[in-house]
């Protein structure tokens, strides 16, 4: 017999006193990846899309196996840098979180510097022009085999950059004790090779880190007065490490990837309550490795060694993380209230080659948004939303003509994954969960979590409070077997999807009716009936989507007569001068995304953060 299990996660109530001080503020942060915006002037997001999802027979098994699912490149690509930053800003802000920490990577490729600072600066811009509470900090990451030199140069002139730009003095920094924030991470490409294994190898009675510490003085010096630096440990187990780093910036942190190993933050935490500092936690839910495992040497290759090798689709595979569903990112945040955090850093917003994303996206589906604000309104003790949620993995085949995914690491048993489905409901009083109809499970308030067997097909279920129903979800995307590939990321789908989906819709299709009708000036009649045939467009291609995942011919023929329907719809709308421009507008754009993808190789690497190069 089947059985239903409910778990009862106990949060604590949460209290904190409000004061003026910002450090007694609860904050997240998404860590962002600079590049991956929605717009073909700055960005590279519509250059990696490519409907890459898209699966197609024709395509190299590589390509067939890519994780992009940066939706909105595909329903709106007309974004300028302003309107592609202020989405993600808005994306973020519906979600719970509170900023951004752009992943500013020191490399050998300085080209990219420029880039990195226009987008920044962007940001600011439209957050001090739209009067966002949302706030920003700059995580320099230091990419491995960098002349010492040149990285501590160049890291020193980037906060030079952030010190005399004209928003220096934004209010939209993140300040702590009335200081900007910076952040170090990767911090070992500081030091040789021989310089790291010396470390490593010494007890802590002789453990000297001076040196490191000498080389980020050598960066902070300059403008010592303007920052306040959280460090990330190397070594967080290492108490003298974290002692002495505490001692000397404003806190330290872990690695998100050390989330899993409760023992080692406790010791942590522990180690740095002896110098009084606050606690900064980092916290993913999702990760699947950029690199290739050979077979046959157990070696990790990039993919640029398989195309080289033309290795096949059998001869290798990938590795991932799984955290048990939702339990993961539960856990994350159960640990930030245990170490009483006051800083939670997301891994990542848009780390779309690792799969770590939180950004809304067909990948991980829209119920993970609404999840994550949930969790964050109840870490910061807010008024929570009521509903429900469903997380669950497409069973993966066992076949050579798809590539393996094999667990790197896991929290609990990784059976539970592939046999399970979480269904996590939040409400206010004790209630009755009814799934497919079939019998009301009496559930207690607050955050809970029910497993149910892995069962293809769709869901329904209703949330019951003293008889009225407060949320109900049935699922869109069937829950099944994988039809053409294996993907080992988690899917989630929420009571809160449909509004998420048209309000998504609304925000694109206003953008794109707008970035056209600058030249075309229709009267608001004509713009309105305009808005209706791009939401239309757009809700369109998101069903389609889901029918590609079962039929791809029924998907490619649905999409060919949608887009036709469409292209007459806007024909008949505009006088003929303006539908010609139109066509031509956005033919050229096209013509910029298909010569982008040309010309960019995503995987020819050129620092850690995986993204392209630019000329």
């Amino acid at each position: 017999m089947k059985t239903i299990k409910t778990i009862i996660l106990i949060l604590p109530v949460l209290f904190f006193a409000l004061t003026t001080s910002a450090a007694n503020i609860k904050k997240v942060f998404a860590q962002n990846n600079i590049l991956f915006i929605n717009s073909p002037e700055k960005g590279v997001l519509p250059k990696i899309n490519a409907y890459s999802y898209i699966y197609d027979s024709e395509k190299t098994w590589l390509d067939n196996n890519a994780l992009f699912y940066p939706l909105v490149s595909d329903l709106a690509k007309q974004m300028s840098l302003k309107e592609a930053v202020d989405f993600e800003i808005q994306s973020a802000m519906k979600m719970g979180i509170d900023g951004f920490s752009f992943i500013y990577v020191i490399s050998k490729n300085n080209n990219l510097y420029k880039r990195y600072n226009e987008i920044i600066e962007a940001y600011f811009e439209v957050a001090e022009e739209k009067g966002y509470p949302f706030y920003f900090n700059i995580a320099l990451k230091f990419e491995p085999n960098n002349n010492l030199d040149e990285a501590i140069a160049d890291a020193s002139g980037v906060l030079k950059h952030f010190t005399n730009n004209k928003y220096s003095f934004s209010k939209n920094w993140h300040i702590e004790n009335d200081k900007k924030v910076i952040m170090l991470s990767k911090v070992k490409s500081l030091l040789t090779k021989e310089e790291r294994k010396k470390m490593e190898k010494s007890d802590d009675m002789i453990f000297d880190i001076s040196l490191l510490f000498n080389r980020i003085d050598a960066i902070l010096q300059p403008t010592i007065e303007d920052y306040n630096c959280i460090y990330t440990c190397i070594w967080p187990g290492r108490k003298k490490e974290v002692i002495e780093a505490s001692k000397k910036f404003y806190t330290v942190k872990m690695e998100a990837f050390h989330m899993r190993e409760e023992k080692l933050i406790e010791r942590f935490n522990n180690n740095l309550k002896l110098t009084n500092k606050p606690f900064v936690h980092s916290i993913y839910h999702d990760h699947v490795s950029s690199y290739y495992v050979e077979i046959d040497s157990k070696k990790k290759k990039p993919r640029a060694f398989v195309i080289k090798e033309d290795l096949k689709i059998n001869e290798c595979y990938k590795e991932y993380d799984d955290l048990s569903l939702s339990k993961g990112l539960r856990l994350g945040f159960e640990q930030a209230n245990n170490f009483n955090a006051s800083i939670l850093i997301l891994n990542s917003w848009n780390t779309y080659i690792e799969g770590s994303q939180f950004r809304q996206e067909y990948n991980h589906g829209f119920g993970l948004g609404p999840l994550l604000n949930t969790l964050v309104e109840i870490w910061k003790n807010e008024e929570v939303d009521q509903g429900v949620f469903v997380a669950y993995r497409n069973k993966q085949k066992v076949d050579s003509n798809f590539l393996d995914y094999k667990v790197r690491k896991s929290i609990g048993d990784t059976q539970y994954s592939q046999d399970s489905i979480e269904v996590i409901t939040y409400t206010k009083k004790p209630s009755k969960v009814i799934i497919e109809g079939t019998g009301k499970l009496a559930i207690g308030s607050g955050l809970q979590i029910t497993t149910i067997p892995w069962k293809k097909g769709n869901l329904n279920i209703s949330l019951v409070t003293e008889g009225v129903e407060i949320a109900n979800l049935t699922t869109t995307r069937e829950i099944r077997e994988v039809d053409n590939r294996n993907q080992p990321n988690v899917i989630y789908q929420s009571s809160f999807d449909k509004r998420i989906i048209k309000d998504l819709v609304n925000t694109l299709a206003t953008q794109e009716v707008n970035y056209f009708n600058i030249r075309f000036m229709l009267d608001p009649v004509e713009k309105n009936q305009w808005l209706k045939i791009e939401e239309e467009r757009m809700h369109s291609h998101l069903t389609n989507l889901i029918l590609n995942e079962t039929n791809n011919k029924a998907y490619r023929s649905n999409e060919s007569k949608n887009n036709e329907r469409y292209e007459k719809k806007v024909k008949k709308l505009l006088p003929e001068f303006h539908y010609e421009v139109w066509k031509e507008l956005k033919e050229e754009k096209l013509l910029e995304v298909s010569s982008s993808i040309n010309n960019y190789d995503l995987y020819n690497l050129h620092n850690t953060y995986n993204v392209l190069e630019i000329d």
